[in-house]
């Protein structure tokens, strides 16, 4: 799974490189978000965002929006890692359908959260090729679990 973090302040991002990687997540790191929604439309491939809520340029908060408004990333999951404890923020994130953990979090809580918004992400079809692709299985292998 392709996790991009959204992170402005470099040990964080590293923290949160850290634990996902350690979990067989693989990371790229974006360090606000008008480079993440760069990121985001050069690579499709990525399935969660974990970012911070407030960065220089474009903050989490309108990065969430700008994700949510893309017909192709609507259903792409979200985390919120941020250190911004305010019940306006807990509901507007909810509202948009994202998960948030508190800075500094916890490994476990942070892998919690990332397991409940992959778990509610909608299944993707996808072809033949690309499942055995993405499960290292090659076409005879494919054949005989048919």
């Amino acid at each position: 799974m392709n996790v991009l973090i959204v992170e402005d302040n470099p040990i964080s991002a590293r923290v949160l490189e850290h634990t996902l990687d350690k979990h067989g997540y693989e990371t790229y790191t974006a360090s606000d978000g008008s480079v993440a929604m760069e990121y985001l439309e050069a690579h499709p491939e990525v399935d969660l965002v974990i970012t911070d809520l407030v960065m220089p340029n474009t903050d989490g908060a309108e990065l969430v929006r700008n994700i949510k408004a893309r017909p192709e990333w609507c259903d792409l999951p979200v985390v919120v890692c941020t250190c911004v404890k305010s019940v306006n923020v807990s509901q507007a994130l909810s509202a948009q359908g994202c998960k948030y953990v508190f800075k500094p979090s916890r490994a476990d809580t942070l892998m919690q959260k990332v397991k409940e918004v992959v778990a509610q992400r909608r299944p993707i079809w996808q072809t033949p090729e690309q499942t055995m692709a993405e499960i290292g299985m090659d076409f005879q292998g494919f054949l005989e679990v048919l």
